[in-house]
């Protein structure tokens, strides 16, 4: 019984769709460390958690700064207001309406503290989030590179076994025609195409010592 000239060819295959698979799953780890050009600018989720996070305490500081301030200025006018060195009505009576607003812009800083302390600890959530996610992505990376050197080293030692002719024939298919390039040929058709063979075709299928491929839609041929 003749060797069956498409065995390693179908091997070669299932080596190249793994090695294809973990650069795939490689490149969307290494997306998720150095960004996606089609999200967020090209910036990494981890580096827009930190910069949010950073900008929502910087706004923070700024906010407890400027109501430790108005705070400062209402103690002051309150001091002045109740200690009885000004008399003059006037004086007293724009003192006490600039003292209002300030209770009321204290009123709404508080506010927007709370809202902004809010805001806060959701960007400490998505940065947590980010940063495990990130350590994920870098042993993936590490894992998966390992296993690319793996499988690009197995596609290399079958391609080398592999006859030239058969080589080329298996590229040019691969090249001009939609996966799987091998096919079976069962129950006298062809799986690729959906096409039944003739009898004559199945005969120079059974007895081939080279690749044949299908006279329909081009692809490697073996008998099931």
């Amino acid at each position: 019984m003749p060797d069956d000239p498409v065995a390693a060819l179908a091997s070669l295959f299932k080596a190249e769709q793994r090695l294809s698979a973990i650069g795939k799953d490689l490149a969307r780890l290494r997306r998720t460390l150095e960004g996606d050009p089609a999200i967020g600018g090209g910036r990494p989720r981890l580096g827009l958690a930190q910069e949010r996070r950073d900008q929502l305490q910087r706004r923070l500081r700024d906010a407890e700064l400027q109501e430790r301030t108005e705070r400062a200025r209402a103690r002051m006018h309150e001091q002045q207001l109740y200690s009885g060195t000004i008399h003059n009505p006037r004086e007293l009576s724009a003192l006490a309406g600039e003292l209002e607003q300030l209770k009321g812009r204290l009123a709404l800083e508080e506010v927007a503290e709370m809202e902004l302390l809010g805001e806060l600890d959701e960007a400490d959530a998505e940065l947590r989030g980010a940063t495990a996610e990130a350590e994920e992505a870098r042993r993936g990376v590490t894992e998966r590179e390992g296993l690319e050197r793996d499988a690009l080293a197995e596609v290399a030692d079958q391609r080398s076994r592999i006859p030239a002719a058969r080589l080329h024939l298996y590229d040019r298919v691969v090249a001009h025609r939609q996966p799987p390039p091998i096919v079976d040929v069962r129950g006298g058709t062809c799986t690729g195409c959906r096409l039944p063979l003739s009898t004559s075709q199945i005969r120079a299928l059974r007895l081939a010592t080279e690749p044949i491929t299908c006279e329909t839609c081009g692809r490697i041929q073996r008998l099931a």
